[in-house]
């Protein structure tokens, strides 16, 4: 992604605001930078239509009828659908006013209940109440004024279906008085998301100045993106596939956005999700400036089977899991966990199914340990790979050379296995070579997850002269038909030194150009 042009956009999403509340914003991404600037919440007097229940002139706030309070309905009522009929005196009104509609984005709405009038009569009916249909007519996809139209010529018992819902709250306070409504007001953005950018991050347009309350600026390097919520609480139903959440850095704060549709949500998350990653390249090239350790990539994910966030950091010799992005010299010296790259490989997905999951196996000596990531995009999953994979060949290339104690015929001997040379197997105590072997003379190898290791190879064609070194005449047949196999004991498990063998492999055939993971 280092490569990439970042990308830019701008448009009207919603906030979730400390207490549940949705609220517009307009939000621009920048390189690494998102910013948010509340929008007026909408009113007659911000170009959201509200229209008054004018089928009596006693419906005109105007005139001095008084507004019935905001009330919060029984908890029965909430997010399901409710049948309400109301009755209207010969003459009059339903007493409600209206707001919303398909152009606005939003569903029509009780805005305003009258006193005294026939919908506050009912005591069923509340403030932000979606009138789903009137009379079995839906309204759910209607304009502000195909609805006023409805409304207008029903006769005297209306039948509505109402549904309340709260993530339409934040378009109401709790007085329900006009002129003290939040309506038309800009929603404070300082307890939304975060200020404090992560010290990698040396961009100056992410240098937090002074900013009006309505605004806010979240860096987005090291931050964690998620498409839906990582928890649906506060979140109505219906309403997860349009969520976004970026999460910071040091993992204690958030912001949540909402989007029109799930087209829309895909592409700020796809856009969101890029710049982060454009950001972390930067990250890294930072990082590696100011350490004397090279790092490759820096990045969230999530570890099965729980998909428990944690922040991997992959080095030109290790992997480390932190709980969250290291702040400083100290937490980057002290992850929670690491694996060795010499010891990792990267199991190839099996199934469509685990094309989102990065699959990681280490030999330990205490047998092999198998990790499981989970990440938002088949690219993302492909670079993880790809950047462990190509950092574990470098570290093999680098290495060369890997060494362990074996007993082979009850005699003490050392396996050696060479980048460029490959196996060679020598007695300890007489300093002579059993045997030396290339690699592509290799034909399987195989242990017991406990102490043996076995070596097979090619016995097609005659060992090249001198490869048996101090092997005993027919111990193990000609130096032209050779030995199949050797099996060889280890004091430890033999685990690492068959991923050691595999990433050597591997490494090798990088050289070559041909991709092995």
């Amino acid at each position: 992604m280092a490569g990439t042009l970042p990308s830019s956009r701008t448009s009207t999403l919603e906030v979730l605001l400390p207490g549940g509340q949705w609220a517009p914003v307009t939000v621009t991404l920048t390189d690494r930078q998102l910013t948010l600037v509340a929008i007026p919440l909408p009113n007659q007097h911000s170009g959201l239509p509200t229209t008054m229940d004018s089928f009596s002139m006693k419906s005109d706030p105007g005139m001095g009828l008084p507004v019935a309070g905001l009330q919060t309905p029984p908890p029965a009522a909430i997010g399901t659908e409710r049948i309400v009929i109301i009755y209207k005196e010969d003459g009059g009104g339903l007493g409600i006013s209206i707001k919303g509609g398909r152009e606005n984005n939003m569903p029509i709405l009780i805005s305003k209940i009258f006193q005294g009038l026939a919908a506050d009569r009912t005591r069923a009916i509340y403030v932000g109440d979606t009138i789903v249909s009137v009379n079995e007519e839906s309204l759910l996809s209607a304009s502000h004024d195909e609805a006023v139209r409805v409304l207008k010529r029903t006769g005297r018992e209306v039948k509505l279906t109402l549904k309340y819902r709260h993530d339409m709250q934040a378009y109401f306070n709790k007085s329900g008085d006009p002129s003290t409504n939040t309506l038309g007001k800009r929603v404070s953005m300082e307890n939304v998301g975060w200020e404090s950018k992560h010290p990698l991050d040396v961009s100056p347009n992410s240098n937090q100045q002074s900013s009006p309350s309505d605004t806010k600026c979240i860096p987005l390097t090291l931050s964690r993106v998620t498409l839906n919520a990582s928890s649906t609480e506060d979140i109505p139903v219906g309403s997860v596939a349009r969520i976004i959440s970026i999460h910071s850095p040091d993992a204690l704060s958030s912001c949540v956005l909402r989007c029109s549709d799930p087209q829309t949500t895909a592409g700020w998350f796809n856009a969101i999700h890029k710049n982060v990653q454009h950001a972390n390249s930067t990250a890294v090239r930072e990082l590696n400036r100011r350490t004397d350790r090279e790092f490759i990539k820096l990045g969230w994910v999530e570890e099965e089977p729980r998909f428990k966030p944690a922040f991997m950091a992959v080095s030109s010799d290790e992997i480390a899991l932190y709980e969250a992005a290291p702040w400083d010299t100290a937490d980057w010296s002290a992850p929670c966990r690491t694996s060795q790259l010499i010891f990792t490989r990267v199991v190839p997905p099996l199934s469509p199914k685990q094309s989102l999951v990065l699959h990681l196996r280490s030999g330990t000596l205490t047998g092999v340990v198998s990790q499981r990531f989970r990440l938002d995009s088949l690219s993302d999953c492909a670079q993880w790979a790809r950047g462990i994979t190509d950092a574990a060949d470098a570290a093999m290339s680098r290495l060369k050379v890997i060494s362990v104690p074996v007993s082979w015929r009850d005699s003490a001997h050392t396996l050696t296995i060479h980048y460029e040379e490959g196996f060679t197997l020598s007695d300890t105590r007489q300093n002579a070579v059993a045997f030396r072997l290339p690699f592509e003379r290799l034909v399987s190898s195989w242990d017991d997850g406990e102490s043996k290791l076995c070596l097979e190879f090619n016995p097609s064609t005659p060992f090249p002269p001198g490869a048996l070194g101090a092997v005993p005449t027919g111990a193990l047949g000609t130096a032209h038909s050779g030995p199949t196999n050797f099996q060889l004991i280890l004091a430890n498990n033999p685990k690492p030194v068959v991923f050691a063998l595999y990433n050597f492999l591997s490494a090798k055939l990088n050289r070559l150009g041909i991709q092995c993971f």
